[in-house]
């Protein structure tokens, strides 16, 4: 009895100082825990694997958003993850006033719903607003752009498809040679664009930009410029 009312007496003047040192092991091993995870994302995002996502999808589409990285800004995938077509956010480039600025040097906020996300790239004095909408069997990028001066605006839109795609861009067949043996997919781009709007379009292997410009646009106000619209269609020999 002398020996644990002894101990109690111990623990009772040394209570707050054991509390602290346990609290400083709790959170020691909390630490060891978490680094090494916290470490290997880091690394896995220098070299490319690890990527923060958003999406929405439906039964024929997956749209994804990289929020960690400049590419997919978005990609456009099949149920199966096939990439059908995406925006490179590293290519693409908005130049306003001769000040050409990448997707991806930007801040952002980036809004979803169950088919539609809304992802704002702000700089200095303007912002531009492109909004992926899922409408069952298509796909609609839009584009709007905001500025606080009068100013004039290029859009230059790097587009990427595989070589499993024939892409018919604008009504024009773009790939037909390079494409692949027998293509799995066929991936229609429709074009609309609004008023005074200057566009034009140039394609390589695999890729197609789209240049938008327009002079004189309004300040303070919301500018609609461009709108994509993309449909795929399975190819007779892979339908089951």
């Amino acid at each position: 009895m002398k020996t644990r009312n002894a101990l109690m007496r111990w623990l009772a003047k040394r209570i707050d100082k054991i509390i602290v040192v346990a609290g400083y092991c709790v959170l020691f091993l909390l630490l060891l825990t978490l680094v090494p995870g916290i470490l290997y994302q880091e690394r896995l995002v220098e070299v490319g694997i690890w990527q923060e996502t958003r999406e929405i999808k439906n039964d024929h589409f997956i749209v994804r958003y990289a929020m960690n990285s400049g590419d997919n800004k978005p990609t456009i995938l099949s149920p199966s993850e096939e990439e059908l077509l995406a925006v490179d956010g590293w290519e693409s480039t908005i130049t306003v006033d001769n000040s050409a600025r990448s997707f991806w040097d930007h801040t952002f906020r980036s809004y979803a719903t169950e088919d539609s996300v809304r992802h704002n790239m702000g700089w200095e004095n303007y912002q531009l607003m492109q909004t992926s909408t899922l409408c069952d069997n298509y796909v609609t990028i839009g584009y709007k752009f905001y500025s606080h001066e009068n100013t004039r605006l290029t859009l230059n839109l790097k587009h990427r498809y595989e070589n499993y795609s024939l892409l018919i861009w604008d009504n024009v067949a773009v790939n037909q040679q390079g494409a692949a043996a027998q293509p799995k997919y066929r991936v229609e781009a429709g074009l609309s664009f609004s008023e005074n709007v200057q566009h034009v379009w140039d394609n390589a292997p695999y890729w197609v930009n789209l240049t938008c410009s327009l002079d004189n646009i309004e300040e303070n106000r919301w500018y609609q410029i461009a709108q994509l619209t993309v449909s795929y269609s399975t190819l007779p020999q892979w339908m089951s």
